[in-house]
């Protein structure tokens, strides 16, 4: 899979964001100083209309 360790002494935080039609996910990665995989987190949501959620509730 690939190296979960960074090279620098510092804590950072990596975050990406896919998106399809109407689905989006966001990955974020956060390392500590020491360049360890703190933790990873990733984020999905559905995009749709507010007229479609107005619509949907009548």
């Amino acid at each position: 899979m690939g190296n979960c360790k960074s090279r620098n002494r510092y804590s950072f935080f990596f975050d990406t964001c896919l998106r399809h039609e109407h689905c989006r996910a966001s990955a974020i990665a956060r390392y500590d100083e020491s360049g360890n995989l703190q933790r990873m987190t990733v984020l999905s949501e559905r995009q749709i209309s507010l007229a479609r959620i107005i619509q949907s509730r009548k």
